[in-house]
């Protein structure tokens, strides 16, 4: 039987999805568990021709991979044990950024220059022009807002001035209104 292993939490293999991610131009096996996709990293530092021990060091360092790592014992066919390290699919990319091209096989230099490129743009623009979108729209709310104030006040200002001057008013209509009634009636 296989366990999937958080903490010290255990996890049956019968719990968890078995899918297929599309990531940079191929696909990696990943499981789903409480809705959320997480990779094998084996495989994966394999195929781009990393040291798995010197990654599992890495994302262990890392405060924030080390929480979320989900590690899986199996034990195969012939016999043997082993232990698959699980990282969320949404972290995959900030494992990926911090690989060294110089670590690599040289044919996979060029994609991964490539990628961290985008990886670059992507924050660039959640930074910059996402950000800058926000703030325009925050700008353009508070100076409605700012807009719709100062015309509230103004009307304020002007209901204010007239309840101050009716009464004036009043007494000058009526008393011009009782005049000429005073002249008709003469």
């Amino acid at each position: 039987m296989r366990f999937f292993l958080k903490g010290k939490r255990r996890y049956s293999m019968n719990n968890l999805k078995k899918l297929e991610v599309p990531f940079c131009n191929t696909t990696i096996q990943a499981v789903e568990h409480n809705g959320e996709l997480y990779v094998s990293m084996r495989p994966i530092c394999k195929n781009i021709g990393l040291q798995w021990g010197s990654q599992y060091n890495r994302i262990m360092r890392d405060e924030v991979m080390k929480t979320a790592v989900f590690i899986m014992k199996t034990t195969a066919s012939d016999g043997k044990k082993y232990e698959h390290v699980f990282l969320p699919l949404s972290m995959l990319n900030g494992w990926l950024f911090g690989v060294s091209t110089k670590k690599i096989k040289p044919e996979l230099k060029d994609k991964l220059i490539k990628y961290k490129r985008e990886c670059y743009n992507v924050l660039y623009q959640y930074w910059t022009k996402e950000r800058f979108e926000f703030m325009k729209e925050i700008n353009r709310l508070l100076f409605e807002f700012q807009y719709e104030k100062e015309g509230a006040s103004q009307a304020g200002r002007i209901l204010s001035n007239w309840k101050r001057i009716k009464p004036n008013i009043e007494n000058k209509l009526n008393s011009l209104m009782n005049q000429s009634q005073l002249q008709l009636t003469v």
